[in-house]
């Protein structure tokens, strides 16, 4: 930030700004001739204030960092503590996140989910719902609502289950949020 305010000042054409050494030559110089001795105590006494007012600013903005990170951190362990299987993917149907349901339903560990985002998931589903799916992200694209279909995933061994799964738009818009309960549901 320092660099970049330090190129803005000496990218003014006009010459009215200087640097801090400069500055403080001037300061000094002022304080020195006992005629402007008191302006450069008062302009001094403005920079002290000024400085006080930037330290508040960078604690304040401090503590809104940690507010922000604190509250990303709670919305992630919502995400990841629901008991419905959720996965956000963008709109070429490939795969951005999930929580942890989805990825205990789909017995997949950390690293294997790792290795999922950004593809597809046709490795995580029986050809006939990849196609249902392409299907349902094809029409959210032209209808921008939520849609319900079942689904069969597979997971580790082969084994496979249907899910009740629905797609509805992200809320920022970016993609889709794909979530499923095991069918029948309990």
């Amino acid at each position: 930030m320092r660099a970049r305010a330090q190129a803005q000042l000496k990218g003014n054409s006009t010459g009215a700004w200087i640097d801090a050494t400069q500055a403080l030559r001037v300061l000094f110089d002022l304080a020195a001739n006992a005629d402007t001795a008191s302006d450069a105590l008062a302009l001094l006494h403005e920079l002290q204030v000024h400085q006080v007012e930037l330290d508040l600013q960078t604690e304040e903005m401090s503590q809104s960092l940690l507010q922000l990170e604190s509250m990303v951190a709670r919305q992630r362990q919502l995400f990841d503590a629901s008991p419905c299987a959720q996965l956000l993917i963008d709109t070429q149907g490939r795969l951005v996140d999930m929580n942890e349901t989805a990825s205990h339903d789909l017995g997949l560990d950390a690293k294997a989910c790792k290795r999922l985002m950004g593809q597809r998931m046709d490795a995580c589903l029986t050809a006939e719902s990849v196609l249902q799916l392409q299907s349902q992200v094809k029409a959210m694209q032209q209808a921008d609502r939520m849609s319900s279909f079942f689904l069969i995933l597979k997971i580790q061994g082969n084994n496979a289950y249907q899910v009740c799964a629905s797609l509805r738009p992200h809320p920022e818009g970016n993609g889709h949020v794909l979530a499923w309960l095991p069918w029948p549901a309990c």
